[in-house]
């Protein structure tokens, strides 16, 4: 309704008001990297013992940490990403 009186729609800046705030607060990045970085070391046992009993693959790992009721830092399901990432966090 507003577009048809004729009222400009949207930020007059457009995207140049979010270039720049991508960011974050340092800290507050730095607080997120150390806890998932502890989030990981946590789950090295489990990620040993897996490869261990032949556990090798990422969807394999994904699928073993789903069904022993290990949830990610989000509290949700393990994908291969997710464990993708834990395993290169882990440098493994």
């Amino acid at each position: 309704m507003a577009k048809a009186r004729g009222v400009k729609l949207g930020n007059p800046n457009g995207a140049r008001a979010l270039r720049g705030k991508q960011t974050g607060n340092a800290k507050a990045v730095a607080q997120l990297t150390a806890n998932a970085t502890q989030r990981a070391i946590n789950l090295r046992g489990i990620i040993e013992e897996l490869r261990a009993q032949g556990v090798t693959s990422i969807w394999a790992i994904a699928s073993e940490l789903n069904s022993r009721g290990i949830l990610t830092p989000r509290r949700r399901a393990w994908h291969p990403t997710s464990v993708a990432r834990l395993l290169e966090r882990l440098g493994k």
